[in-house]
Parts: structure tokens; sequence; C-alpha cells
């Protein structure tokens, strides 16, 4: 019992190494040299089963077939996974991009509603200083218009006065 608990450690920490050292873009020699001893494990486990059925009462070539049957299971398990993996590379890198770019579409959705926004208070505040100026233009007219009549009428009293006329 204890040895086979050990022995389930040790395909945890081979296939844990496999993964670590592997990689679709690169492999390091540990990649190979981990899969190496993970089949080398496998074999081994398959040559014990074998060589057990020579003392059962079941047959040498049956007890090889069931052996390699579980390599097979084993190893064809691990090499579907390592192909899966290697088709789902290039969604793998859209699924990043697609998720960059809608990031950046948001950021640029929340920079134009505040550019839009500063617009909109923008030209709420020329047309109020359009108002402004406007209502200070009319009251500066109507005071230049009355002092220029005030001026018009003095002169007018003045010159009255000058020439011997009544006020």
């Amino acid at each position: 019992m204890v040895l086979a608990l050990l022995f389930a450690c040790f395909l945890f920490w081979i296939t844990g190494e496999a993964k670590r050292h592997g990689g679709a873009a690169k492999r390091s020699p540990w990649f190979a040299l981990t899969l190496v001893a993970y089949v080398l494990v496998m074999l081994a486990i398959t040559v014990l089963r074998a060589v057990q059925a020579t003392s059962e009462s079941v047959s040498w070539a049956e007890e090889l077939s069931v052996g390699v049957v579980m390599l097979a299971t084993t190893m064809g398990a691990a090499w579907l996974a390592e192909g899966i993996k290697s088709c789902s590379g290039p969604s793998t890198t859209l699924q990043k991009e697609r998720r960059t770019l809608r990031q950046r579409l948001r950021k640029a959705e929340r920079r134009r509603r505040a550019a839009q926004a500063f617009t909109v208070r923008f030209a709420r505040k020329r047309e109020r200083l359009s108002r402004k100026r406007a209502v200070v233009a009319a009251a500066y007219n109507a005071a230049h218009f009355r002092a220029t009549a005030q001026k018009e009428q003095a002169a007018d009293r003045f010159h009255g006065h000058a020439l011997g006329g009544t006020p």
C-alpha cells in the first residue's frame, strides 16, 4: 500500500515536471527526459504485469496485450492532450487579443463620453457668456445713448444761451 502511494506520488511529480518543462513554443531537454522516465515507468509496469501473468492462469500473451492497452491508454491520453493543447494555442492567443481589444474599446468609450460631456459643458458656457455679453452690450448701448443724448441736450442748451436764445 505504501509503495503504491509512493508510486502514485512519483507519477504526479513526473507529470508536473513534464508540464513545467514542456510547452508548445519551446521544449527543454528536461521535457524529453521526463517523458522518457514516464515511458520507462509505464513499460516497467507492463513488464511486471506480464511477468506476474506467468505465475497465474492467464497466458503471457493476454497479459502483454493488456499491458500494451494500458500503456496506450496512458500515453495516448497524454498525446491527445498535447495535440488538443497545440490546437487550442492560436485560439488562446486570439482570446487574449480579444480581451485586450475589448478593454481598449471600453477605455476609448469612456474617453469619448468624457469628451462629449466636456463639449456640451463648453457649449453651454459659451451660450451663457454670449447671452451675458449681449446683455452687457445692450446696457452699454443704452447708457451710451443716454449719455450722448444728455451731451447733445447740454450742447444745445449751451449753444442756445450763447446765441442769445432762451434756455
